[in-house]
């Protein structure tokens, strides 16, 4: 390709896209950078002369020829919206991709991919039938289609046989809505912001939309194409920054993955030079592992020989022993399994000519016990005594055992010359800012002289004499080294403190800090003389004389485990996934909450806690799809991560699950029937040496089994290794659970819920999108419904989605049918049916038995119509907080909401059926509807029977499903019921209504309800019939107001 980019990425652009003379963009010179190209076929830009010229181009560049069909739209350049049927479309279509294979084939180019243009793409998009149409002329040349990830198109391009490769716009900008923004509302196209939204997309698979709200595209490690705008004024800088860029970006992401637990060796440096230089030396390079927030190291990943090796870099400007134990310690923390480490870096010589010790610039000091010391004095801690002389407390460690082994076969072969360090140090010294400054460079002064003001020494005197050395390899020190909090540049201090500690080798800043709480040995390469003359000029090639030798004294360790394994063989700290369901292939949308999800389920996004998120919402919004697709996405991203799974449906299937995780593990005695199964796998989960996790507790719903009686709660593990995840319908028990963060997911948009209704049905039943509309309305866009009826639609071929909506809207019993019907679904519990209807069942259950009047509320009101329930309409409880704790319980799995700001309360339509359907069933519906017509519970409810404009017609739709049963001998005619269908007469809010139609309709129901219910002499109350005329004409049905007076 000609950006040389992976194949897995490509960079695309619009081209040919002028008229006659008139030029949009510099094809020419923006040939050479893209890997394929759009080629306007003529209708919205280009003719026969400019589509030859532009084939041939593509042609010499060895660009991949694409179609670019758009609207017949020159004069608006296709981005006009029109009118137009599908079969012309099909045609227009197929004449544009046809005439340009002519023309490609008279070259001998292959089409490679047909790319919709502007407003042809976008109303692809909103209908889907000229989508079909478009699709259908594209499968006639069997070539890629391109454009941005949409599921529905690609759902409909694998039943056509298309295939479909996904597109990023980098150099235009994303609205909230997700369409793009004109050029003109975009922020201007830079280099640099097209590198950053192509690679955020490459790596992470999201974007951002023009208020900074972060969305995904859903590619999903698929293939994509990034499109960059031929006719954007500055896309020439923009294309080639981005595709130079964009190759070390495929370069990093071909990177090896390893798991935390496959380092053995930590190695800290504490400059970003001795961080490069320890890159440099690696045999490999891995890729990067996401760190949590509290962690503020910088951390590479490689290998060097048979070890892997996590590299940690302090923060920039963190100095200090301090400073160096806080890195250790969250290096430990996220990499379990380090067995010792290395402290690599620059220091400052301390030359000793009186005892040979002719240490000299480049040179490198290696950590040795010596003395009465383990090889690190801290020589700024202990008690001041006479002459200001410091009485050491303490000691530090020595290096461990087997690093000391290492150096003494290290020191060995550099006696005999045997050593490969030179070999290491040409790898990265061949980079010029690597390279010795040479031995003119190095310059020993007097302790005692000062350095004359100036960038050099060359004033400077006066200067200690010696040998001119025959080597220029770097000389081998090993013995004590000096670590404090302050840096040494002073010469007779520097000589002071070596007598008083018996000799040192080497002043830093950072072994001190390490070596009682992190084994390790200090490598470091000489800088300077920590004199008056110190400065930076040698700090690179002693960084990398450093890291040489820290590899070679690596080589002589055998590794923890073969070369040809990376995970240990302890089933503790193998990455396990043990979820009983199977990846959707036809997961739609969700995209928000996956993002936040994402941002937190991983066990290292916090690496000081366990992390507890909880997605909660009304039962059938589709959370264990969620969590099913963010179960997956997990294992993607931290594949080294274990994802297990357990249902608290039951205490047989939470046990059932519990012991499944306990196999993987292979605990002991987990197949004993005796065991304390639950209390084994906690117990195992909450280890220190245990390989992260993630638990994914489904269905945590029922408080009954988790906080009384078997008590499942208690047997949730708390560990910083891992992180969990529940599903609950009620939001009280999210909070239950300490340091739990619920997020809610609410019902699908439009768009998401048309694609999951419209999943494996025929092109004959998806007869218009008018009836695909009012069916996912009346369904309230919930995606459990929307399945049911998608199954129910595939299990009877004949029936289309408007016959199915007539069945829902025959009559609210007719609807609740349908809830009720079990349809088969993979993702379900063995023995658990599946409907809406039943699911909600099992909540009701629940509520009755953990807050009956909770229950009785929700009785109580599922004869109202939606919206507009007064509380004060409710019975009250035995005090005001019995009555608040039932209404927050219903709301707590969604069964009724508040509007708004104002405290009248809402229940969802469907549960209005269910509950209806469900009191049918227990026997007590008629009990629940005599009491909802009962006068007022209180002072506040009976005004309001009286003066209902203020409940907006709550009562008016109640009798309407009931309307066959008023008569009966359960209903007292001429109390209850006609004052309420008195005052239902009596007020004027339905003529305010916005919606007329439902006005007319209430209002219907409300004068059938009179001649039904009310005595004769009720009946004929003028009241009565005035307010209802005075409807009547206030929507302007003036000819039922004769009729209507002339009863009185």
């Amino acid at each position: 390709m000609a950006s040389g980019l992976a194949s897995k990425f490509e960079i695309n652009a619009d081209m040919g896209e002028g008229f006659g003379r008139w030029k949009m963009g510099p094809d020419e010179e923006l040939m050479p950078y893209i890997d394929a190209a759009n080629i306007a076929c003529g209708f919205h830009a280009g003719d026969p002369s400019i589509m030859h010229k532009t084939i041939a181009l593509c042609k010499h560049h060895g660009v991949k020829a694409g179609a670019h069909p758009g609207l017949a739209d020159l004069l608006g350049f296709g981005r006009r919206k029109m009118e137009i049927d599908p079969k012309d479309m099909y045609c227009m279509v197929l004449y544009q991709v046809g005439a340009l294979k002519a023309m490609l084939d008279a070259q001998g180019v292959p089409l490679a991919h047909i790319k919709p243009h502007g407003e042809l793409f976008f109303y692809m998009q909103r209908d889907l039938a000229i989508m079909r149409a478009v699709l259908e002329a594209c499968a006639t040349f069997k070539v890629p289609v391109y454009g941005a990830w949409n599921a529905a198109q690609a759902e409909m391009c694998a039943e056509l046989g298309v295939e479909f490769q996904g597109e990023v716009y980098v150099d235009i900008e994303y609205s909230p809505e997700g369409a793009l923004l004109p050029v003109a509302r975009s922020q201007p196209a830079t280099p640099e912001r097209c590198y950053e939204r192509a690679k955020r997309a490459m790596v992470t698979d999201s974007g951002a939309d023009s208020e900074g709200t972060e969305f995904s595209f859903g590619f999903k490690g698929k293939a994509f194409s990034i499109c960059v705008h031929s006719d954007m004024p500055t896309v020439m800088e923009n294309v080639k920054g981005l595709y130079s860029k964009l190759i070390q970006i495929t370069e990093v992401m071909a990177l090896k993955r390893v798991s935390t637990r496959d380092f053995t060796v930590g190695w800290v440096c504490a400059l970003p030079v001795e961080l490069a230089a320890a890159e440099g030396i690696m045999d490999e390079q891995f890729a990067e592992i996401p760190s949590p927030s509290t962690d503020n190291n910088i951390y590479s990943y490689g290998r060097i020989k048979d070890h892997n090796v996590v590299i940690a870099c302090l923060p920039a400007g963190h100095m200090g022993t301090n400073s160096a134990a806080t890195a250790a310690s969250l290096m430990k923390s996220k990499f379990p399994c380090l067995r010792f480490g290395l402290l690599v870096g620059i220091g400052s010589g301390v030359p000793n000519l009186d005892d040979d010790i002719d240490i000299r610039l480049g040179d490198v000091v290696i950590s040795q016990p010596e003395g009465q010391h383990g090889g690190v004095i801290q020589y700024d801690f202990g008690k001041t005594g006479a002459n200001g002389r410091i009485a050491r407390i303490g000691s530090l460690n020595a290096p461990p055992q087997i690093l000391l082994g290492a150096l003494s076969k290290l020191c060995a072969n550099d006696f005999l010359d045997k050593t490969q360090v030179h070999v290491h140090l040409s790898k990265i010294s061949r980079r010029s800012e690597f390279a010795s400054p040479g031995p003119e460079q190095d310059t020993l002064f007097e302790a005692t002289s000062t350095h004359v003001a100036g960038a050099t020494c060359t004033k400077c005197s006066p200067a200690v004499e010696r040998e001119e050395r025959t080597t220029t390899a770097p000389v081998l020190f090993c013995g004590n080294i000096a670590s404090g909090n302050q840096v040494m540049r002073d010469g007779p201090t520097r000589d002071k403190y070596s007598r008083d500690l018996g000799g040192v080798l080497c002043f830093e800043m950072w072994a001190a800090g390490l070596m009682n709480s992190f084994p390790c040995i200090v490598v470091r390469g000489i800088c300077d003389y920590a004199d008056a003359h110190k400065d930076k000029q040698w700090r690179p090639y002693a960084a990398a004389t450093a890291a040489s030798f820290g590899k070679e004294l690596l080589c002589y360790i055998p590794p923890l485990v073969s070369s040809a394994g990376h995970a240990t063989e302890n089933p503790l700290q193998r990455p396990h996934f043990l979820i009983p369901f199977g990846r959707n292939e036809n997961f739609v949308g969700r995209e928000n909450i996956l993002i936040k999800l994402l941002e937190r389920i991983p066990p290292t996004a916090n690496g000081d806690a366990c992390t507890r998120t909880a997605i909660v919402g009304l039962g059938g919004i589709g959370k264990t799809q969620v969590a099913i697709e963010a179960a997956y996405r997990v294992r993607e991203a931290h594949p080294y991560c274990s994802v297990f799974w357990v249902p608290a449906v039951s205490v047989e299937m939470f046990g059932n699950h519990y012991r499944k995780i306990g196999r993987a593990l292979k605990l002991k005695n987990i197949e004993d029937p005796k065991a304390d199964v639950k209390t084994l796998v906690r117990t195992a989960l909450e280890r220190d040496d245990i390989n992260s996790w993630l638990l994914i507790v489904d269905s945590a719903d029922d408080t009954g089994l988790l906080f009384n009686g078997p008590k499942l709660g208690a047997y949730i593990p708390y560990s910083r290794r891992g992180s969990i995840l529940f599903t609950s319908r009620n939001s009280i028990i999210a909070a239950r659970f300490d340091g739990v963060h619920a997020l809610h997911l609410s019902e699908m948009n439009a768009q998401e819920a048309a694609r999951l209704l419209h999943t494996g049905l025929s092109e004959s039943q998806i007869d218009n999108g008018r009836s695909t509309t009012q069916l996912i309305e009346r369904l309230t866009y919930l995606p459990l419904a929307l399945k049911q009826a998608s199954a129910y639609l595939k299990a009877n071929i004949y029936t289309s989605i408007s016959q199915y909506l007539e069945y829902c809207e025959a009559s609210d019993e007719e609807q609740i049918k349908l809830l009720g019907e079990d349809f088969e679904d993979q993702y379900r519990y063995e023995g658990i049916q599946n409907p809406v209807a039943k699911t909600w069942f099992i909540s009701f259950d629940n509520i009755a038995r953990d807050n009956p009047l909770a229950a009785s509320y929700l009785g109580f009101t599922c004869h109202f119509a939606e919206r507009y329930i007064p509380p004060a309409l409710l019975p009250p409880g035995e005090s005001e907080r019995q009555t608040h704790e039932a209404i927050s319980t219903l709301m707590a799995y969604a069964f009724i909401k508040k509007r708004h700001a104002a405290e009248n309360l809402e229940i969802h339509r469907l549960v209005r059926l269910a509950m209806q359907n469900w009191l049918r069933r227990q026997g007590k519906e008629q009990q629940h509807f005599s009491k909802t017509l009962s006068p007022g519970h209180t002072e506040k409810g009976s005004r309001l029977l009286s003066g209902l404009s203020k409940t907006r017609g709550m009562y008016l739709q109640a009798p309407g499903p009931k309307r066959q049963d008023l008569g009966s001998k359960d209903i007292q005619v001429g109390t209850t019921i006609p004052d309420l269908a008195d005052t239902n007469f009596n007020t004027p809010f339905y003529g305010e209504m916005d919606d007329i139609e439902e006005a007319r309709a209430i209002n219907q129901q409300a004068f059938q309800l009179n001649e039904q219910v009310l005595t004769p002499e009720q009946a004929a109350n003028p009241t009565t019939l005035k307010g209802l005329a005075y409807k009547r004409k206030s929507q302007g049905e003036t000819g039922e107001v004769p009729r209507i007076s002339q009863r009185h």
